[in-house]
């Protein structure tokens, strides 16, 4: 018996048909890795950058009110278009606060910049909570909450025998995020701090 052995010159439909199924499936993997790291990096570099911001509020606020506490200067703070401001002045002007969006030409801000006061007369410290919320890649996420305080030093000093002036917050808001408890609220925080020197 004689055996006629044919020579193969290409793929079966079944072999053709798997290997497209495997392609598929591997690009399936890779595209939902990709979309998962690029959010991964879009988190991480939203919480680091608002942090930053977050601290540089706190920074500039403390620094000012120590400046006009200290030679007697009447002041406002408040936050107005996200700039913390002094009597309508800026306190600074952050760089890279905006941004443009990717699917048109309109510039945004990256976050909305919020700021509470509370002031105790008692210890002569002024309490502060800077909330920063995502406005460009998660609009309304509340990214990150920065609190801290400031010591008013002439305020304390009982041996000073001139008026240090008076210290007010003002537009209460109920509501305010407490830094410290998740999901619990401070109802004693105002959106203006007001100095009034003697």
């Amino acid at each position: 018996m004689i055996c006629i052995r044919k020579n193969r010159r290409g793929f079966t439909l079944v072999e053709m048909v798997l290997s497209l199924a495997i392609i598929s499936i591997i690009f399936g993997l890779t595209t939902t890795l990709v979309v998962c790291v690029r959010n991964s990096f879009m988190s991480t570099y939203n919480l680091n950058d608002s942090s930053d911001y977050a601290v540089l509020y706190g920074s500039g606020f403390e620094n000012s009110i120590l400046s006009h506490t200290q030679n007697r200067v009447s002041g406002k703070w408040y936050i107005s278009n996200n700039i913390l401001t002094c009597s309508g002045t800026p306190v600074f002007v952050p760089d890279h606060l905006q941004t443009r969006k990717e699917d048109s030409e309109t510039i945004v801000d990256k976050w909305n910049i919020a700021m509470y006061f509370n002031y105790t007369e008692s210890s002569s410290r002024v309490r502060y909570i800077v909330c920063v919320t995502d406005n460009y890649y998660n609009p309304g996420r509340l990214i990150y909450k920065y609190s801290s305080m400031v010591w008013l030093p002439h305020f304390a000093d009982t041996k000073l025998a001139t008026p240090q002036g008076t210290i007010k917050v003002s537009d209460i808001q109920s509501g305010v995020p407490d830094p410290e408890n998740k999901g619990a609220t401070l109802s004693d925080y105002g959106t203006v701090i007001e100095y009034t020197a003697p």
